[in-house]
């Protein structure tokens, strides 16, 4: 009788094993779905603000009605957000500014919204440090009704003197599905000190996207028990090929490293390129596919589903499922109610702010032919720069490619929402210390950015085409590079290769961006060279080229488009002869 009992109990035992196996075997895979979006940019009502008009195919309080839509249709949902995020937008500025008491507009609409993941972007380091931390302490704080914490991600930004314990936020999050653990790493762009000021960023140690991935997956599979390991990275895809994931290729852009030179990433999120695309064709070091989703511009909703197999622990992406989802291609789609109304006081409050008037604009200043020849617009940009920074000279990029012709200042009224579709982004100004050769070598560098691609209707390089004003020279385009900058002046008299200069440049150029100051041989961030910097002087509101430019418009009551500058461009020989200019051999 014993014997039959104890038969009988391992059979007991036994029987609930070989099912599970056989469960195992045949189980269908379970599917998650990750949605996303990336650089959204303050864009969290579909306004334009530039304009006071509506704009019903961007902003996130479009995207959440999509977004119920999924949770409605799919069981297990993961929902990140890529960085660039609280930058950008009237809305994102004047709270960060005016109204710091108030709660982050954008970071409450992320916990309106129930995101499991925040990414930073690079932009979220264009404001004061004080902002940022501000911002990432709320999103992340408790649930509180319909809001809810939001973790913050950028595992590769690690605290000054130690191995990896994060800046702030979290590395990674764990969530589990149907029994599935699924680990999600946020990383960003390390390249910000090249464009930002050192006060934006202390206290952090920027890391390369491949050894922060050899450090935290090992950790996901091993300690936390992950089935699937997803990356969300601010990022983008770079064209290079590297060899070493410390020393990648593309410093900026390191998501193809990332993939090739690891292993246990099954998918990829990325922002920064504010593109749509979805891909199946990097490889890892294993070879195998990983699927690479973007994160899109605030238009729309990334989607990528994943299949799980429990039996071979394998993920392998739902392709025909898989991509882009645009705002304007949904039928009926209506704002999310929940999200438009907590912002509707913010908004009110804005639009006031916006309709503010400055001044009178005499006429139009237009963005024709900005980079071909001086232009009135520009000499308002330069003449408010040293407004605010004495100095001999100012440089300055045009604000547009000039592709479209049309008037960046109508004539009339002007209010404060036009300057900010002048300037999307924030920037201060620095005065530098330059000598002739070091600005003739600048100037070379901008004729490099413009396309070869002529025909009568092109208008010019744009944003990497500098200018510089208060000072005469010739752009003889048609001569080979390095020879191009021809006869400069400063009041009349030629440039001496040493003659030195106090010039206004903004922090994006002081800072190394578009690689004008490796151009003219000076050391990016090299503060040797300057000695004023508004974000000193005037402060970090005031001292914004936005607001300087607001300042400056104000003090005028009435700006007249006038051409003051007299630098000439010449595409061909023929234009040099015409305008009795020495042509370049």
């Amino acid at each position: 009788m014993k014997k039959l009992l104890s038969l009988l109990l391992a059979l007991t035992m036994i029987l609930p094993l070989v099912g599970c196996a056989a469960f195992a075997e045949n189980a269908d895979p379970i599917m998650i779905t990750v949605i996303a979006t990336s650089d959204v940019h303050g864009k969290v009502l579909p306004i334009n603000y530039a304009t006071g008009e509506p704009s019903p195919n961007v902003g996130l309080s479009m995207i959440a009605s999509m977004i119920e839509q999924v949770r409605a249709t799919e069981k297990n949902v993961v929902l990140v957000d890529g960085g660039d995020t609280v930058q950008g937008s009237a809305m994102t500025y004047y709270y960060s500014y005016f109204a710091p008491e108030k709660d982050d507009p954008m970071m409450k609409a992320l916990r309106l919204m129930d995101y499991d993941m925040w990414c930073l972007g690079n932009h979220e380091f264009n404001n004061d440090l004080p902002i940022l931390k501000r911002q990432i302490e709320y999103v992340m704080s408790p649930d509180n009704g319909e809001e809810h914490s939001v973790p913050m991600s950028a595992a590769n930004f690690v605290a000054k003197g130690t191995e990896w314990d994060s800046w702030m936020g979290v590395p990674y999050i764990v969530k589990e599905f149907e029994g599935v653990k699924v680990g999600v790493i946020g990383m960003d762009t390390p390249n910000i000190p090249a464009w930002e000021v050192e006060s934006h960023y202390e206290g952090i140690d920027f890391r390369n996207l491949v050894p922060t991935v050899e450090h935290f997956v090992p950790i996901l599979r091993e300690q936390e028990g992950c089935d699937v390991v997803i990356v969300v990275a601010h990022s983008g895809v770079e064209d290079a090929v590297s060899t070493d994931g410390n020393d990648p290729a593309d410093y900026e852009n390191q998501v193809r490293a990332m993939i090739n030179l690891t292993t246990g990433i099954d998918a990829v999120v990325y922002g920064h390129f504010h593109n749509t695309d979805y891909r199946e064709d990097i490889l890892n070091a294993e070879g195998k596919v990983v699927p690479v989703l973007a994160g899109g511009g605030g238009e729309g909703l990334g989607f990528m589903k994943l299949a799980y197999d429990p039996a071979t622990k394998t993920v392998t992406p739902v392709t025909a499922e898989n991509g882009y989802r645009f705002l304007a291609d949904q039928e009926g789609l209506v704002e999310n109610q929940k999200v438009a109304t907590a912002l509707a006081p913010y908004n009110e409050e804005l639009q006031a702010y916006l309709d503010q008037p400055l001044g009178t604009a005499t006429g139009a200043f237009s963005n024709k032919n900005i980079s071909l020849q001086p232009t009135a617009l520009m000499d308002l940009l330069n003449k408010a720069q040293l407004s605010a920074v004495p100095a001999q000279l100012s440089i300055c990029a045009p604000l547009t490619s000039g592709a479209e012709v049309r008037d960046l200042i109508p004539a009339g009224d002007i209010p404060m929402r036009l300057l900010y579709q002048l300037y999307v982004f924030e920037n201060w100004l620095y005065r530098v210390n330059m000598t002739g050769e070091q600005l003739r070598l600048w100037l070379e560098h901008a004729t490099t950015n413009y396309t070869s691609a002529w025909d009568p209707d092109y208008l010019g390089g744009g944003y990497y085409t500098d200018e510089i004003y208060g000072l005469y020279y010739e752009i003889h385009y048609y001569a080979p590079e390095g020879k191009r900058i021809q006869n400069m002046q400063y009041q009349g008299q030629p440039v001496a290769p040493d003659q030195v200069f106090s010039v206004v440049m903004n922090n994006y150029r002081f800072t190394g961006g578009a690689g004008f100051m490796q151009a003219a041989g000076l050391t990016p961030e090299d503060y040797s060279l300057t000695d004023m910097y508004t974000g000193d002087t005037l402060g970090n509101d005031n001292g914004q080229v936005r607001n300087i430019l607001a300042q400056y418009i104000r003090d005028q009551k009435e700006i007249t488009p006038t051409v003051e500058s007299t630098w000439q461009f010449f595409r061909t020989k023929e234009d040099a002869i015409a305008a009795g200019a020495k042509v370049v051999e």
